[in-house]
């Protein structure tokens, strides 16, 4: 205000509606929800003569504007004040067409105090003593109020209004925010503030990790009898990371069709560790993940087919990937691997087994009965 103050314009209609615009103004000389209706009003003018008024300041270059519309669909106005700016104009008497102020140089003279004048007038015309008195002439000024403050509304919170973006981006922070709140364990008895500055504080993407991360975390608290640490702790230090992304993984089906590639699969891989895979109304049950590796044994034919490897210091290496392998995967008790063939002086030991081999982790078969580097962990 003592800026607006400190500027000489040329009609106190410009003065008067720059108080108005710097009375609201932030202490970097900005009004962000201003009314033309509520600043003709304060500044005693129609709303035609204020813009008026609006477009001169603005031809002055002491303040700019920015138009925008709200939610509900009503014109406002954003004013920047020019503060280095200082103006210095003559004052210039009332123009034609002037006609906001009731009090002007336009205004009616009351009938009483026509009389006393027509009087006065009369007096002096037979006297030649006294002057003819004229009504004062008002100034466009004078019915300025000139404490506009108090009846101001409040500023608006810092940004001012929003663009329709901003507000679905407010509310898809908000849903981010409830959701949060419904999964985090024990964050009704932390500070809520610290953690929705936190979360607001992170990409989209990471707050959607973030919770489904939360019930995992939550599991592991209970699990490992700990309370959980401050929200705001948790997401500043990016903790939800210790957890898969997404949530935890999809369950596996922990059953197959008997004739399905996975069903075959699995039989055939128990064939090789002798021993029985459970089958439940033509579904085999299994509990591990059937990964490629696995499912190259659905191409391993009929047992009888296969070829006998037997135990020598030739064969030890492929006896132990194939032992290693059935430890890997095939969980449980079982008998031992090796089996014997023959009686007496003809007895044999060895496995039988698909290939002499167990098959790579991307399902491919060696074809060199010696691989270099064994990929079958």
């Amino acid at each position: 205000m003592n800026w607006a103050l400190a500027q000489e314009l040329e009609t106190c209609q410009h003065q008067a509606l720059l108080y108005v615009i710097a009375d609201s103004a932030d202490p970097n000389g900005v009004t962000r929800h201003c009314d033309p209706d509520y600043m003709a009003s304060k500044a005693r003018l129609s709303r035609a003569t204020m813009f008026r008024r609006l477009s001169e300041l603005e031809d002055l270059k002491v303040l700019s504007r920015r138009k925008y519309y709200t939610e509900a669909g009503t014109p406002r106005y954003e004013i920047k004040l020019d503060l280095d700016l200082r103006i210095s104009l003559p004052l210039r008497s009332r123009r034609k067409g002037d006609e906001d102020d009731p009090d002007g140089e336009n205004a009616e003279i009351p009938k009483s105090q026509a009389e006393t004048l027509a009087g006065a007038e009369s007096h002096g015309s037979e006297t030649g003593a006294v002057s003819p008195v004229r009504p004062a002439q008002s100034h466009s000024c004078d019915s300025i109020s000139p404490t506009l403050s108090k009846e101001l509304p409040p500023n608006p919170p810092p940004g001012g209004f929003r663009s329709k973006r901003e507000v679905e981006r407010s509310e898809e922070r908000e849903a981010v925010w409830r959701a949060f709140l419904g999964v985090y364990p024990g964050i009704s008895a932390m500070p809520q503030d610290d953690a929705r500055n936190a979360l607001d504080a992170l990409p989209i993407d990471e707050t959607e990790w973030a919770i489904s991360s939360a019930p995992l975390y939550a599991a592991e608290c209970r699990k490992l009898s700990k309370a959980p640490k401050n929200a705001h702790t948790w997401l500043r230090k990016a903790m939800f990371k210790n957890f898969p992304r997404g949530g935890p993984p999809p369950a596996r089906p922990d059953s197959f069709a008997a004739d399905s590639p996975e069903g075959r699969a699995l039989a055939a891989l128990h064939q090789v560790a002798r021993k029985t895979i459970p089958t439940i109304n033509g579904r085999v049950t299994y509990r591990g993940e059937v990964t490629p590796q696995l499912l190259a044994f659905a191409q391993a034919g009929e047992r009888s087919a296969w070829p006998w490897i037997e135990s020598s210091d030739a064969t030890r290496d492929q006896i132990a990937a194939w032992a290693r392998f059935i430890e890997a995967h095939v969980p449980g008790p079982r008998g031992p691997l090796i089996e014997t063939r023959g009686l007496g002086a003809n007895q044999r030991a060895g496995i039988h087994a698909p290939w002499p081999w167990p098959p790579k982790k991307d399902g491919s078969i060696y074809q060199n009965p010696v691989p270099e580097e064994p990929d079958h962990a």
